[in-house]
């Protein structure tokens, strides 16, 4: 079985529809009479532009994932992402714990070093690892 999964982090709420019928373009009568031979699937969305950080914490999950989910809704947006993850240092406490923390936090930071928009490379040690 599978289920198809969208985790959405632009800045703005999801502009789709999440079911595929909903994105088919043309004619209307067209769509009605090819709508037997069409693929209808639906998929799950994690829309994080419309989830609040309280929402994404309260999440029956452990720190590592929320705190994957949270640099995912973050990085590209915030103007200071290191003044930001302050504001979670407690899931990063958390997320190293975990059995597999330390490679998962090396791949959360390596994302936030590519993908953050104003990142202070300087304050990651003063080494940017591209060279």
């Amino acid at each position: 079985m599978t289920v198809a999964a969208v985790v959405y982090h632009a800045r703005t709420p999801w502009p789709a529809a999440t079911a595929l019928s909903g994105l088919y373009l043309g004619p209307a009568a067209l769509v009605d009479t090819m709508g037997p031979h069409l693929p209808r699937f639906a998929f799950t969305l994690d829309d994080l532009a419309a989830t609040s950080d309280d929402a994404l914490r309260a999440r029956p999950m452990a720190a590592l994932p929320i705190l994957v989910l949270w640099t995912l809704k973050h990085t590209r947006h915030e103007p200071d992402i290191i003044a930001a993850l302050r504001g979670v240092v407690d899931l990063v406490c958390a997320a190293m714990r975990d059995r597999h923390g330390a490679e998962v936090m090396a791949a959360v930071f390596n994302y936030i070093r590519e993908v953050g928009s104003a990142l202070d490379l300087p304050r990651f040690g003063g080494h940017d690892g591209r060279d």
